[in-house]
C-alpha cells in the first residue's frame, strides 16, 4: 500500500478488495508487515501470512525489518530467518 500510487491519495479503504484481488491470482505475497496488514488486517506475523494464505497464495513471505523474514508454505513448511548483519 503506497498512498501516493492510488486515486484518493491517504483513503485505503479500497485497499483490503484490492489485495484480495490480486492475491487470488498470485502464486507469492512478499510484503512487510505494514503492507501485509493493509491485506489481511493482521499485523501478527504468523498471523499475517496465513491469512495470505487463505487469501489464496502457496507462498506467504512477511518482512519484519530487524526481526527478519518470515515465509509458510502452503503445505506447512516455514521459514523464520534471522537477518544479516
Amino acid at each position: 500500500w503506497r498512498p501516493m500510487f492510488w486515486d484518493g491519495g491517504d483513503d485505503s479503504t479500497e485497499a483490503p478488495a484490492r489485495y484480495r484481488e490480486a492475491l487470488a491470482h498470485a502464486t507469492v505475497a512478499v510484503g512487510n508487515i505494514d503492507e501485509c496488514a493493509v491485506a489481511t488486517g493482521e499485523r501478527e506475523p504468523y498471523a499475517a501470512a496465513r491469512a495470505l494464505l487463505t487469501a489464496g497464495v502457496e507462498l506467504a513471505v512477511v518482512k519484519q525489518g530487524p526481526k527478519g523474514v518470515l515465509a509458510v508454505h502452503r503445505d506447512g513448511t516455514t521459514a523464520d530467518c534471522p537477518p544479516l548483519p
